[in-house]
């Protein structure tokens, strides 16, 4: 007698055997004969569910349950269809109506944990990879889930103990053994992961991931042969693997290879042209290539893929502002703080970009967040530090190198901007101290060894002095020019020609322009390169062989940076050349304005309070006009402003309470730099000047001359003496309190009524 066969049974013949189309029409046929058959319903669910198309298996599987809601199996189903729609709120209700029907299910509570591992409630996610545990403690799945919670909350070590129950209770478990060797990764312990990736793919050979992460330990350990194997392999398992293609690019690069490289970032493109870090990668090897210029597209395009890419923001910012474009890289530091708040470098550098810019109160705020992110910072201390110590706020900036120095005991620039501040305040002993640190840590540090031969001149111990001073020319930003023809080393010269150079401001080119005549001492012709604004005043003083810098000049034999004759000819305080004057007034200019203030009664003192305000250390030497009022208390005196251009406005401040005279504007606008001052001062009884090269001028020219200095000058003005070996018509009046330059200029006013008077 022949039996019928059950519909649903063939069906699930062809189903099981992955003839979808064919079980699909018999479940279709099933339906048309009984519409409210629940279990075809969810079959056609399933095969929808297993093909990908999650919209139509919700459609069918909702359907079975409203016929028949107490199958647990439809309800899970129905779960992974909304976990495949990224409903994961819906997928977590139909586990947890799974588990009201069936609550013993130990797949169904390892799985609803994913669903909550995927929303982020990790306290409910433990607890159901812990009941799946309880109900089958053998479950590998769900022992490497609980690991995933622990590990994603940074408890490395219940995760790496989860890992290992996983690969216990199933030894040939792979993703337990890859998950383990992750773990112990992060917990810096490589050569154990290697051990557990290595299994892994012992266990699974074409285990991708496992061997990009055994690549990637290669290439950490410099084995670069072993890395670029691993590479090539697991290309060979996933030949359209962004991932590796990435990580084969940068092995090249960190070899140096770097057009290799970037065809590597070329193929991850071809494959997906948004790739973002294709993109952030390609602009790093062009940075290493310096081809800066050409990393800044790469950068944006990266951006543009991936708006949120942290390091592509950043990168950009450095490139930007290595091309001086600051406008720019404050946007792009801007945004890397922004997506991560806690990036100290894109705080720092954002300060420091807008301490070029001039915009101070930013970039305290731009080094404050950074030591907000990471407070053992000592970058940001240190730069923090420079910025207050150039606002004059002593207290705050020594804080500040000391805690970069609690921060990192080994950072020698800490101690060399601490040294630099103790000094500022007069405090040599301690000062002197830190530039030794300093150099302990770095022997070779150019700054250093130039700060300390800076401290050790205005001590006067220039023996000592000369060859750390010498280490400028090796400085950071210290302007240097590269010969053919070698560095003088004081040699005797026999009719040889030396140029020499001209450095740092003008007052230095007219302080030691006297050292010329010893250099023809020795027997050698002499180029002078100067700043052009200084050619007429030397021409005029008679100085033979000056040219401008940047004009063409004869052939010479050997050059040398004018500030190191000092130390070539070995100058100390008993034979440093003072013979003044040696420089010159032009007599015509002279006599002009001798007749002009002819018309002017009484004692006649020039004054001038500001320098050049691009000079780093500005501050500390330029002074406010109102400070020189006291001077005004002295009867029987002419005043005249030598100062031009900037400062100058000030003159209008104290117009009403003390007349000065201003010929700033008249001076040297036809004549040339300084030719119209310098013949000036020679027709005035006192030049009274804060230190800039007004100061140099006068002294160079035999003028009496009175300086105003800070508590710690410039080490030429040396230490508490009030008399200058380089200037004999000069007088020194020093602070004695930081900043504090009343008493400097009543004492002045003191000794100009008694000068007054005396004449």
């Amino acid at each position: 007698m022949a039996t019928s066969v059950d519909p649903i049974q063939t069906g699930l013949s062809h189903h099981q055997a992955g003839r979808f189309e064919q079980a699909e029409q018999v479940y279709r046929q099933i339906l048309q004969a009984n519409p409210r058959h629940a279990g075809a319903m969810h079959l056609l669910g399933l095969i929808a569910l297993q093909v990908g198309r999650h919209p139509l298996a919700v459609e069918w599987i909702s359907r079975a349950i409203l016929v028949d809601g107490s199958q647990p199996a439809f309800h899970a189903n129905l779960a992974e269809a909304f976990r495949g729609l990224g409903k994961l709120a819906d997928a977590q209700a139909c586990y947890e109506q799974v588990l009201r029907l069936q609550p013993e299910m130990p797949e169904v509570h390892n799985n609803l944990g994913t669903i909550l591992q995927a929303r982020g409630e990790a306290s409910k996610a433990i607890a159901c990879y812990q009941r799946a545990i309880a109900l089958r403690p053998d479950y590998a799945d769900a022992h490497n889930n609980l690991g995933t919670v622990y590990q994603d909350q940074g408890e490395w070590e219940p995760a790496m103990a989860c890992y290992r129950q996983a690969v216990e209770a199933e030894p040939r478990y792979a993703k337990g053994y890859f998950n383990l060797g992750t773990a112990l990764l992060a917990q810096d312990k490589p050569l154990e992961a290697r051990a557990a990736f290595e299994k892994a793919v012992e266990l699974d050979e074409n285990y991708t991931m496992a061997r990009l992460s055994l690549a990637n330990l290669w290439q950490r350990d410099g084995d670069f042969a072993r890395a670029e194997a691993e590479y090539r392999r697991a290309l060979a398992l996933q030949p359209a693997f962004i991932e590796t293609l990435l990580g084969l690019g940068s092995l090249h690069q960190d070899q140096g290879n770097l057009e290799q490289a970037i065809e590597c970032y070329q193929q991850a493109l071809r494959i997906d042209a948004n790739c973002a870090e294709a993109y952030y990668n390609w602009g790093t090897a062009l940075k290493a290539q310096n081809r800066t210029a050409d990393a800044i597209p790469k950068y944006q395009q990266a951006i543009a893929c991936k708006p949120t890419l942290v390091d592509a923001h950043y990168n950009l910012g450095t490139v930007l502002h290595e091309l001086g474009h600051l406008d720019e890289a404050v946007t792009a530091y801007v945004e890397a703080a922004r997506l991560k708040p806690d990036f100290a470098m894109a705080h720092n550098n954002l300060g420091n970009v807008y301490k070029l810019q001039g915009k101070i109160d930013e970039a305290v705020g731009a080094y404050e967040r950074a030591l907000a992110a990471k407070t053992s910072n000592a970058e940001a201390f240190s730069n923090l530090g420079t910025l207050l110590q150039g606002q004059g706020k002593v207290a705050e900036t020594i804080e500040c190198y000391r805690q970069a120095i609690r921060s990192n005991p080994g950072c020698a620039e800490a101690y060399n901007n601490l040294g630099n501040a103790l000094q500022d305040q007069g405090q040599f002993t301690k000062a002197l101290v830190c530039y030794e640190k300093s150099l302990r840590l770095e022997p070779d540090s150019p700054e250093a060894h130039y700060n300390l031969g800076l401290l050790y001149l205005s001590e006067g111990r220039f023996a000592q002095a000369w060859p750390e001073f010498d280490w400028r020319l090796k400085c950071k930003n210290y302007p240097v020019r590269l010969f053919r023809e070698p560095l003088w080393d004081g040699s005797p010269l026999e009719g040889k020609t030396v140029l020499v150079q001209a450095e740092q401001g003008f007052g230095d080119t007219l302080h030691f322009v006297r050292y010329l005549e010893k250099v023809r001492e020795r027997g050698g012709k002499v180029l002078f390169e100067v700043q052009p604004a200084l050619l007429p005043l030397l021409q005029s003083s008679g100085i033979e062989g000056v040219v401008a810098s940047g004009s063409p000049y004869p052939p010479f034999d050997l050059h040398v940076p004018i500030l190191n004759l000092p130390s070539l000819f070995r100058t100390d305080l008993t034979n440093l050349p003072a013979r003044i004057p040696y420089l010159a007034a032009d007599p015509r200019l002279v006599e002009n304005w001798r007749k002009e203030l002819a018309g002017f009664k009484g004692f006649k003192i020039g004054i001038n309070w500001q320098g050049n305000s691009a000079y780093a250390s500005d501050r500390k030497r330029s002074i406010a006009l109102r400070h020189f009022a006291p001077l005004a208390s002295a009867g029987g005196v002419q005043f005249f402003s030598l100062q031009k251009k900037a400062g100058a406005e000030q003159l209008a401040e104290v117009a009403k309470t003390w007349p000065i005279h201003d010929w700033g504007p008249r001076l040297d606008e036809n004549s040339g730099a300084f030719m119209d001052t310098a013949a000036l001062m020679k027709s005035l009884d006192l030049v009274i000047t804060s230190d800039t090269a007004i100061a140099h001028l006068a002294g160079a020219l035999g003028v009496k001359v009175w300086v105003a200095l800070t508590l710690v000058p410039e080490w030429r003005w040396l230490l508490e003496r009030e008399d200058s070996p380089w200037y004999p018509t000069m007088r020194l009046f020093r602070q004695t309190t930081l900043g504090d330059w009343q008493p400097v200029f009543e004492r002045m006013a003191t000794e100009l009524r008694t000068l007054v008077g005396s004449q």
